[in-house]
């Protein structure tokens, strides 16, 4: 779990957007969502107060988590964890998760909310 560079957000945006179309569970209502999506991203990599986690496989990003740091902010977890469909059902969502957490402890937060 690593911190995210400058250089590698259009990565983890990809996979972000990926771990949603290639979801069995959201392809039917992406469209209806994915603008909502797209713009919190945006919106997430833009901010100031943002962090952003990659959880890599050697050199490959395979799932992550944007962080807003903002205690009074409506959502800390912009969209929340999100794994590539082939690396799922390893435990590796709950690992990011719980590291998305712990950082956001870290850096003072007392509690986090994510918009489902």
């Amino acid at each position: 779990m690593s911190p995210v560079k400058a250089a590698e957000r259009r990565q983890l945006q990809e996979v972000i957007e990926k771990s949603f179309a290639l979801d069995p569970g959201w392809n039917a209502a992406l469209h209806m969502i994915d603008a909502q999506v797209k713009s919190s991203i945006a919106a997430a990599f833009n901010s100031e107060s943002a962090s952003w986690l990659a959880l890599q496989h050697g050199a490959r990003i395979v799932g992550g988590t944007l962080l807003m740091n903002d205690p009074d902010g409506s959502t800390q977890l912009v969209p929340g964890p999100c794994i590539l469909v082939e690396y799922r059902n390893r435990g590796l969502g709950a690992f990011l998760f719980r590291s998305a957490l712990r950082h956001l402890r870290d850096a003072g937060m007392t509690r986090a909310c994510a918009g489902t």
